[in-house]
């Protein structure tokens, strides 16, 4: 069963910082949005003029020499634990203005006792316009600051994410959680992945922007940290606001191991697929060694046998052609290793018995026939190792396309495999 937020604004919003200016989504009635890039922060405000909320992800109280370091990060850092690099450190007011990043750095150090990151220094125009807007414009309260990992281990039921937002499978995690309590997110982040290039906005701005968003919609059940943010010099909060999940929610975290399982299906699907399309490309570089393919050939994937087999028929013709290349037959050999490793692998992945380990959000395999597996055959899955099982095999293949021009003298065009055994 999914829990819905308290009834909370009409309209609410998540912003954050891109390359392109600012991006914003606004969650509005039931599953109508809205995504946008507005370049400046004014121009910014004056779109979520209609929200009554806006949570986002740039720093807003400063730090000041009486407190170099805000309270709020070093609450988000304990909180999130292996997570705490995420949480950068803010950078004094008077450092924003520095023409160089060693001049802030210098500025810095003067105020706060400390130097400045290159993270913080990359974010610095922005922090800079966010402030300038908001000491001129007196808030009324509506926008408010968050933090992405802060509010992602939030609506994970105060659990730190596992695995790293810019890795698809720290994609596919975040999203996972982010559907659970808006339905529409998944929908919101390939619309603005459609709209916008990736030059303009990366993809996991878009995820924080959502989480900022989706955060909101739990007003007016928000906290802090900490929980009693003190003000800066300018009288702005240093405070970090993060959604309250109700405990009906935390006891029955609803369809996240669905969601698990669906996604490893999907990775399994993707690198059935993935060696299905190597060992056509395999079959079709051994024919054409042989002589140019005719179009029936062609369609059925080249030379026929095992992948086992062609494998062995690769090394032979490799030796032969390069009788007088020691280190070209070297690094064939170190390739063929590895694409016997993943064949193993590949046929463990298909055939061998998998077991749903929800509550760890992994998968166990068993099967005795996967390289460096221990004597009970079982071996763990999270989605990340399952991701570079997946990249192993592309990495193969495309190191075949690249180099079979070395080791065959061949120049054929690689295609794409709708289907294969091995």
């Amino acid at each position: 069963m999914k829990h819905s937020p308290p009834q909370g604004p009409i309209q609410v919003a998540g912003v954050d910082g891109c390359r392109g200016g600012w991006l914003f989504f606004i969650l509005k009635e039931r599953k109508n949005f809205e995504v946008g890039i507005e370049i400046s922060v004014e121009n910014l405000f004056q779109r979520l003029n209609c929200a009554e909320l806006a949570l986002i992800d740039m720093p807003i109280g400063l730090p000041t020499p009486d407190c170099p370091i805000r309270a709020c990060d070093t609450e988000a850092r304990r909180t999130l634990g292996t997570r705490r690099s995420s949480v950068f450190p803010v950078p004094a007011r008077s450092a924003l203005s520095a023409s160089s990043y060693a001049e802030a750095c210098e500025e810095n150090l003067r105020v706060l006792e400390r130097s400045m990151s290159r993270q913080s220094w990359a974010i610095a125009p922005k922090i800079r316009e966010l402030d300038d807007y908001l000491r001129q414009c007196a808030p009324d309260g509506r926008i408010r600051e968050m933090h992405p990992e802060v509010a992602f281990w939030a609506l994970n039921f105060e659990q730190p994410l596992r695995e790293t937002k810019k890795s698809r499978a720290g994609e596919r995690e975040r999203l996972a959680i982010l559907r659970h309590h808006y339905p529409a997110a998944q929908e919101c982040f390939e619309a603005c992945c459609r709209a916008y290039p990736r030059a303009q906005v990366a993809r996991d701005d878009i995820l924080d922007a959502i989480a900022g968003a989706v955060s909101a919609r739990f007003a007016p059940h928000l906290a802090t940290l900490p929980a009693t943010p003190p003000a800066d010099d300018a009288g702005l909060p240093q405070e970090i606001v993060y959604p309250v999940v109700p405990r009906a929610s935390m006891n029955d975290p609803g369809p996240l191991p669905g969601d698990f399982q669906a996604e490893a299906a999907e990775l399994v699907g993707r690198i059935v697929f993935a060696w299905s399309r190597f060992e056509r490309n395999l079959g079709l570089t051994l024919q054409y060694a042989q002589g140019e393919p005719d179009e029936d050939t062609f369609k059925n994937g080249g030379f026929k046998g095992s992948v086992g087999e062609q494998l062995k028929a690769l090394g032979r013709m490799v030796r032969e052609n390069l009788a007088n290349e020691p280190e070209g037959i070297g690094a064939f050999e170190v390739w063929l290793k590895h694409a016997s490793n993943v064949r193993m692998k590949r046929n463990a992945i298909v055939h061998g018995r998998w077991t749903l380990l929800s509550g760890q959000r992994l998968m166990q395999l068993e099967s005795t026939e996967l390289p460096g597996v221990d004597a009970s055959g079982k071996t763990r899955f999270s989605l990340a190792k399952l991701e570079n099982e997946l990249r192993d095999i592309e990495s193969m293949d495309q190191d075949l396309y690249q180099l079979r021009v070395r080791w065959l003298s061949l120049q054929a065009p690689r295609v794409p495999a709708r289907g294969g055994t091995s």
